[in-house]
């Protein structure tokens, strides 16, 4: 019995040793702007703008987080990241798939900008970090309106 206690004891402490005192495997960490730079990644739409909120006088305008409505339904856009992420293509949108050039990039977020091929008048999507992950907008531009169709969600590397 002394055996198979110490025994138990030894394993414990190995566990604790070698895994930093974590008995369980960690949590993935959280996706960071610096990771996005590659891969398969997926855009789980959450809300969508109304159409009349924030009324944009151009394409570049940014909509407030508030002319945003939170769907009852999701869906999502399945997106790949290429050339070191200089290049996304997004599956799944109003156009079909689309495929965008990074753009304008700051400390805080990148945005890549889609031509007009396929597209009415060409768009935007823009990643950020927020205190969860990484944040996603798609926003497509109109002919005769600045903006027809903006989606916003998180993004998560495909599984």
């Amino acid at each position: 019995m002394r055996i198979v206690r110490l025994s138990l004891v030894a394993l414990a402490l190995s566990v604790s040793l070698c895994c930093g005192g974590k008995s369980s495997p960690s949590q993935p960490s959280t996706p960071t702007l610096a990771s996005f730079t590659g891969g398969a990644w997926t855009l789980h739409v959450d809300r969508a703008w109304d159409g009349k909120s924030g009324s944009p006088q151009f394409p570049s305008d940014t909509l407030d987080e508030s002319a945003y409505k939170s769907l009852s339904v999701g869906f999502s856009y399945q997106l790949v990241l290429t050339g070191g992420g200089q290049e996304v293509t997004i599956t799944g949108t109003i156009a079909g798939t689309v495929q965008a050039r990074r753009g304008k990039v700051t400390d805080t977020l990148v945005q890549y900008d889609v031509p007009d091929n396929g597209t009415f008048a060409g768009g935007r999507f823009v990643v950020w970090s927020s205190g969860e992950g990484l944040q996603g907008e798609l926003t497509f531009y109109g002919s005769g309106v600045p903006i027809t169709q903006s989606e916003r969600g998180f993004l998560v590397p495909a599984q």
